[in-house]
């Protein structure tokens, strides 16, 4: 077996928001693989590496493969087949490098079952993303976890829920990036309006149908 592969960390990192550079990386892996597996054996990247891996690697391995072809079944709108990769990458999520890489995750899960319209879900999962990005000191998408959690509540009518997200944004608030500003601007109105008007999220897209039930080895939560 080959030993630990130190780029799937890297690309691992890098496909939550630079997925043409993350699969450019792993690209790079498929040779060092062609001397093991032996070159009649290697037909593509999706099918080797990826299927090397997620039967051959360490559980950090697995973690990284589960959660890099998630994030690349989501961006070409493969949606069930992203909620299962992750709730695969989740049985792993204890052992991948650092509390970035499990923030993400977590974030993707999110971005799903919202898009699902399953607010409740996309809650409880960007809130699990918030607490491993500031476990990182990753502020940015701490606070971007956050802004999302509240825009989810307003939408289910709990408006105290929503307005504890937004408590938490503000010590970070410098780290709100500028595409987040407006949201939270329209956040902060919403909640000095008492809930009742200025923050209107327009609704798109189609719900999502898979059946993950429960994430089969969760990580252990903390409190922020």
């Amino acid at each position: 077996m080959m030993q630990r592969e130190p780029a799937l960390d890297e690309a691992a990192l890098l496909i939550y928001e630079y997925p043409d550079s993350a699969m450019a990386i792993v690209e790079k892996v498929e040779p060092r693989l062609a001397e093991e597996v032996g070159p009649e054996k290697v037909d593509s990247v999706s099918n080797t590496v990826f299927n090397y891996y997620r039967k051959h690697g360490s559980r950090r391995e697995k973690f990284d493969m589960y959660y890099i072809l998630g994030r690349w079944h989501q961006m070409n709108g493969r949606e069930e087949t992203a909620m299962f990769c992750y709730v695969s990458a989740a049985q792993y999520a204890e052992d991948a490098a650092g509390n970035v890489l499990p923030g993400c995750l977590y974030a993707s899960m999110a971005s799903l079952f919202e898009y699902g319209f399953d607010y409740a879900k996309a809650v409880q999962y960007y809130e699990k993303g918030a607490k491993y990005f500031i476990r990182s000191k990753d502020y940015r998408n701490f606070t971007d976890m956050c802004i999302k959690a509240a825009r989810c509540c307003y939408h289910m009518g709990e408006e105290d829920r929503a307005e504890t997200f937004i408590d938490k944004v503000e010590p970070y608030k410098r780290y709100v990036e500028e595409s987040n500003k407006v949201r939270y601007s329209r956040l902060i109105v919403r909640r000095q309006d008492g809930g009742r008007e200025g923050y209107h999220h327009i609704l798109s897209g189609r719900r999502l149908s898979c059946k993950t039930g429960t994430v089969s080895q969760d990580t252990r939560d903390a409190g922020l």
